[in-house]
């Protein structure tokens, strides 16, 4: 039998504290017991406890969220700045910076221009976080690679950051934004083909 109430919790509550108002006024026409508008009373109410706390948690559960992504970008920072001062410096042991998960210098520089990246997908969490991912198509390792984002079909790319992974987190989009995003790669000075350009919008 379909539903002659509404589905959305909201619009529920309010649906049914005026059926329970109604027939709280009329029990004797509608036939109803004093312990039948209790229960429907205390069904109600306990709804409208349970939706509160949800929405409470909904508030806790976004401010964490934020909170946890300002954190990120604070540990972020502190490992690219720190990061960099450490791979400037050529005195300091590959062994090391390899231990400290960084990649090593690179003391066997390639003269073969890079392959272009393929398999660019990109996917839009609710969090305001665009996630890429794409294949390095036999790119030797410590390629690195130009993340190169425009809000608009018509604008030019800007670079977003430089990593040598095959995935990466874009933080801080708004929600009904299109943005689109390609991958260049870069060997040296040796800079490749840029991958097929990928939108989306974030959601």
């Amino acid at each position: 039998m379909a539903n002659f109430f509404p589905y959305n919790v909201d619009e529920l509550i309010g649906w049914f504290r005026n059926y329970v108002t109604v027939a709280t006024a009329n029990m004797a026409t509608l036939k109803l017991s004093q312990e039948e508008i209790d229960a429907l009373t205390a069904n109600l109410t306990a709804l409208e406890i349970a939706q509160t706390k949800v929405i409470s948690n909904k508030a806790i559960v976004k401010q964490s969220v934020e909170q946890r992504n300002n954190t990120k970008k604070l540990c972020i920072t502190d490992i690219r700045d720190t990061a960099k001062v450490i791979q400037a410096n050529k005195n300091i042991p590959s062994d090391l910076i390899e231990a400290l998960g960084l990649p090593k210098h690179d003391t066997t520089p390639s003269h073969e221009v890079p392959n272009q990246p393929t398999k660019l997908q990109v996917e839009g969490l609710d969090v305001g976080i665009n996630l890429l991912d794409w294949d390095k198509n036999n790119n030797k390792p410590h390629t690195q690679y130009i993340i190169e984002a425009k809000y608009l079909a018509d604008e030019k790319f800007m670079v977003i950051d430089t990593v040598t992974a095959t995935r990466y987190q874009h933080n801080g989009q708004k929600a009904g934004v299109a943005v689109y995003y390609r991958i260049t790669p870069r060997r040296g000075r040796l800079v490749g083909i840029p991958s097929e350009t990928v939108g989306i919008y974030t959601v």
